[in-house]
């Protein structure tokens, strides 16, 4: 619970509101957790 909502917090601080966590719930199914990050290349 917090520490998911911390994580996503300082994503979006670092890279912008369209980042960040999300997490999808089914009862009796699973859980998944789906993390948006920038692609970032090397220069």
């Amino acid at each position: 619970g917090i520490a998911l909502i911390n994580v996503n917090r300082r994503i979006q601080l670092i890279f912008g509101e369209e980042y960040g966590l999300n997490v999808y719930s089914r009862r009796n199914v699973g859980t998944d957790v789906e993390i948006t990050l920038p692609l970032m290349q090397k220069e």
